[in-house]
């Protein structure tokens, strides 16, 4: 055990101020002690270190990636909506040159055989445009941008051509029972509102392709004008 360290200055000091000046002194060594021992131990085992932390990023889900999946999605759903109706012009333009070809056959008024097919031909007109007005009526075109207001249009230009058809298959019926002569067919009262009907479809075509052309376009799809469709 190492010997206490003394000092004779201090003892002197100590005895020459009596009880109070020895409480003094005690206070003062005791409070240097405490600081020593304080600056001088080491570390409370178990204390917690810095806690780690992690950015914000590494956390989170993908935003960027799930946003380009649905624009992916919609676009395809677009592409194959403005392709449907893309398929009801293709259509009705197969449609529109088999009725023209009736329509002509009747105005030359050619023999019973043929002036039979064309009124056969122009019957089936007025079912495949009023199926066409049915599908151009349900389409949902909601993916496609500026194309449902249009729709209207072209759902009721068909029927309005299936009503000139069906003018146009009584107008041909009538020059089949003997009405015409070969090389011509006279103006029937059926042929009159035929044309009416047809100009009133045309109306609604034009207004419709100039909302679907630009449509088209976007979508790879071909542009038609009225006379097509």
């Amino acid at each position: 055990m190492s010997e206490p360290i003394t000092s004779p200055a201090l003892s002197v000091a100590v005895v020459r101020a009596g009880p109070i000046g020895l409480a003094a002194a005690l206070a003062v060594i005791v409070g240097t002690l405490a600081l020593v021992l304080q600056q001088n131990s080491p570390p409370t085992a178990g204390a917690p270190g810095p806690v780690p932390t992690f950015p914000l990023t590494s956390l989170s889900p993908s935003v960027g990636g799930s946003a380009a999946a649905s624009d992916s999605a919609d676009t395809a759903q677009a592409q194959a909506q403005a392709s449907a109706v893309g398929q009801l012009l293709t259509t009705s333009v197969n449609s529109r040159t088999s009725v023209r070809t009736a329509s002509e056959a009747v105005m030359e008024c050619r023999d019973q055989a043929w002036l039979a097919r064309a009124r056969r031909t122009l019957a089936q007109a007025v079912t495949t445009r009023l199926s066409l007005a049915r599908q151009a009526a349900m389409l949902d075109v909601s993916q496609v941008p500026d194309a449902a207001p249009a729709m209207q249009m072209p759902s009721r230009a068909w029927s309005e051509t299936a009503t000139a058809d069906q003018y146009h298959a009584n107008w041909a019926s009538a020059m089949q029972n003997g009405d015409c002569s070969p090389g011509h067919a006279p103006a029937t009262n059926d042929h009159h509102r035929a044309s009416d009907a047809n100009a009133l479809a045309a109306n609604d075509k034009n207004a419709f392709l100039v909302a679907w052309n630009p449509i088209a376009s976007t979508y790879g799809l071909p542009t038609r004008t009225s006379a097509e469709i």
